[in-house]
């Protein structure tokens, strides 16, 4: 289907808020049924396909992966991209006459799309598509697609994704369900789900002294190297004063490294703090130079990381002070 048959980008997502969309349901599970919201799905939201009377079912659909979030679009979720088109939703979403549907997905900036899963059924003689698309903002273009085949005939079943995804979700974008289904009941969509890889959250926070080698650790020797905890704040003597300024669960922090009494010039490079070597610069100086660079480091699972001083002839103090940090 072309971008330019879809409506435009306003009328798409006007009329999948109308009819409620994104419910997320468990992690595994396709919700089913005729009405009654459970637990979890978003509250009042009609279910897709009819269950037995009065209740809602569900259809496993694959194994959770480690480290994803699911949005699941029911078939309730899917509009006629051209208003005329009838729908219905008690046995499974499809189009009283051949047409184009649509489901608008909302997928934050910054998600890297992994998974998509189909659930659907088809009784005809021929295979429909459902594929997964990233629109330009203005529909002129779409930068990814991707399509199940749902062959003929098809009981209720679920089907993969052919090739494995990697695709992030951009700005200035947004995604599309489609498909071209026949008239009728024949063909039948029930639910789909998008697994992502969720952005990662900055968090900036008052700049905070959580390493300084004057406190007590002395300068770091050329060709050394230097497990550094950046978890809590410190003061001049070393002393704890914030516990936890970088939270657990951080995987990255922002921070301002400060080289003061150098000995000779050198470089300094910061690593999580479970990497062997590095070879890159955060900071050069010369002898007897104070002088300050900003950067972003990945921790380690302990919230540490690994100060390198390169192979030339001076040693330094060295100041870590962190300014923000991910999750």
């Amino acid at each position: 289907m072309e971008p330019t048959n879809l409506m435009t980008r306003r009328g798409v997502l006007g009329i999948g808020a109308a009819l409620g969309l994104g419910a997320v349901g468990t992690a595994g599970e396709l919700l089913l049924g005729n009405g009654t919201a459970t637990a979890a799905t978003t509250p009042g939201n009609p279910l897709g396909a009819r269950g037995s009377a009065g209740t809602n079912t569900t259809r496993s659909i694959s194994a959770p992966k480690p480290g994803l979030t699911y949005l699941q679009v029911p078939c309730t979720d899917f509009f006629p991209a051209a208003l005329t088109i009838g729908r219905t939703i008690n046995a499974g979403v499809f189009p009283t006459m051949p047409g184009p549907l649509l489901a608008t997905v909302s997928l934050p900036v910054g998600a890297v799309v992994k998974e998509f899963s189909l659930w659907a059924t088809n009784s005809s003689t021929a295979s429909f598509d459902v594929s997964l698309a990233q629109y330009a903002d203005d529909l002129s273009s779409a930068p990814f697609a991707t399509s199940i085949t749902v062959p003929a005939p098809s009981s209720r079943s679920t089907q993969q994704s052919s090739s494995p995804l990697d695709i992030v979700a951009e700005a200035d974008t947004f995604w599309a369900l489609a498909s071209d289904l026949i008239g009728g009941d024949k063909q039948s969509i029930w639910a789909c789900r998008v697994g992502y890889v969720a952005p990662p959250t900055f968090v900036p926070i008052t700049p905070a002294r959580v390493y300084d080698s004057r406190s007590g650790d002395g300068v770091l020797s050329r060709n050394s190297s230097r497990l550094v905890s950046v978890k809590d704040a410190r003061n001049s003597s070393g002393a704890v004063t914030t516990p936890d300024v970088v939270p657990a669960g951080a995987t990255a922090i922002t921070f301002n490294l400060t080289v003061t009494g150098a000995t000779g010039p050198n470089f300094l490079s910061v690593g999580p703090g479970d990497v062997a070597s590095l070879f890159t610069s955060n900071i050069n100086f010369p002898v007897s130079d104070d002088r300050a660079n900003g950067g972003v480091v990945k921790l380690d699972s302990n919230r540490q990381v690994k100060v390198f001083n390169g192979d030339q002839p001076g040693s330094t103090h060295f100041i870590i002070d962190a300014t923000g940090y991910y999750f």
